[in-house]
């Protein structure tokens, strides 16, 4: 359940980030690159459970 509660905060988190990253596109190279930052994250996140 703890793990889940983690998933969820991680989840979040990423969400929250993607959010920033449509406010503030700095062209889509910027984006690209960040979108790449935010799926390792993710993969990171289930390698973890």
């Amino acid at each position: 359940m703890k793990e889940q509660k983690l998933f969820i905060n991680e989840m979040n988190y990423i969400n929250q980030h993607l959010e920033i990253q449509k406010e503030y596109k700095v062209g889509v190279g910027g984006c690209f690159t960040n979108t790449i930052v935010v799926y390792l994250m993710f993969l990171g996140v289930l390698m973890k459970i």
